[in-house]
């Protein structure tokens, strides 16, 4: 029993070192570049801070829009959660993802809302799988159109992006098809309970119309604010590139959330973000500095509001919880049931 408990430690800190490395390697690598490239920067130098000072209201209702695909994945799952608090949640786990490495803002949501809700992990998995899934879904699918739209237009086809969107579009839509069929999942005997009751919620969601027209509006509508963020971004630095080519940039950093192991996937969705703009053909230095403005952007609004999200959750997480009313015993009973 001993060992059982000694197992995660190691795992986790290898998992931390590997973090770690590859944020420090990714790092070092966009230095040596840009020093090696350094000529090519010059063109940047004509920085427009205005274009940066209005992303940071669109960075603050980009943290709100997380909040509302949670708090809406929530409510049809009878959650009773105010929406205030989703993004304040949202905001903390954020800050605490650049902190400590590996998911720290995951771990963080999941203990808040199953000390202070009650809320069961394989419903914050639900939650939080259900919007992730549609957010890649539906950039993969906005990807593949605009490539598509691109070819037909006779530009120079790209096959490895338009392999990923479409590879991406049929994982994302193959996942949710297994969860639509619960009554497979829980005669399953191979399946472990975990995932049975992850798959169970999933189709609970997948099956509520209203809820899942909702979310998908939501997360146009979050697409479409990271896709001016970045416009905005490039004209920082001087540079304009068209608003199709900024939603496919878009679009590849909504997929990268899938590799994003280093710190909120610092560098990690840069070098991806850099890669696929190469493939679209805009310049690597162009991409890389508005890249990094608009990452410059979201740590300003995380690390200035964080720290009171994440001030008023810890303390939330001191005090025993006594919050758990009898509506969210009879929903989490009736969804044993159901």
């Amino acid at each position: 029993m001993s060992d059982d408990s000694e197992a995660p430690a190691p795992r986790s800190r290898r998992r931390q070192i590997l973090s770690l490395s590859c944020l420090t390697g990714l790092l070092g690598w966009m230095v040596v570049w840009g020093y090696l490239h350094r000529d090519d920067f010059q063109q940047l130098l004509s920085f427009h801070p205005w274009s940066v000072i209005e992303q940071l209201p669109l960075a603050v209702i980009s943290i709100v829009l997380i909040g509302m695909l949670n708090y809406v994945a929530a409510r049809g799952l009878k959650a009773r959660i105010g929406l205030a608090e989703w993004v304040r949640v949202t905001l903390a786990a954020n800050l605490a993802n650049y902190l400590f490495p590996f998911r720290a803002g995951m771990i963080l949501r999941a203990a808040y809302l199953k000390n202070v809700h009650n809320l069961a992990i394989s419903q914050f998995s639900s939650i939080t799988g259900c919007v992730s899934v549609l957010m890649l879904l539906i950039a993969s699918a906005v990807g593949s159109v605009i490539m598509l739209g691109k070819q037909t237009e006779g530009a120079q086809p790209t096959i490895i992006l338009s392999s990923v969107f479409n590879l991406t579009v049929v994982g994302c839509l193959t996942l949710w098809g297994v969860s639509l069929f619960p009554k497979r999942l829980l005669d399953s005997n191979w399946i472990p309970e975990s995932v049975k009751s992850f798959g169970f919620e999933m189709g609970r969601l997948g099956a509520l119309p209203r809820v899942l027209t909702r979310l998908i509006c939501l997360e146009i509508c979050l697409l479409a604010i990271s896709s001016i963020r970045l416009y905005l971004s490039a004209s920082a630095v001087g540079w304009h590139i068209g608003p199709l080519d900024c939603t496919l940039v878009a679009c590849i950093l909504s997929i990268s959330i899938v590799v994003a192991i280093t710190p909120a996937g610092l560098g990690v969705q840069e070098a991806i973000g850099v890669v696929g703009s190469t493939l679209i053909g805009l310049p690597p230095e162009v991409s890389l500095a508005a890249l990094l403005v608009n990452r410059g952007v979201s740590m300003v609004v995380t690390f200035t509001l964080g720290p009171f999200a994440l001030s008023g959750i810890s303390r939330r997480l001191k005090i025993s919880p006594k919050r758990t009313t009898q509506e969210n015993d009879s929903s989490l009973s009736q969804s044993e049931l159901g």
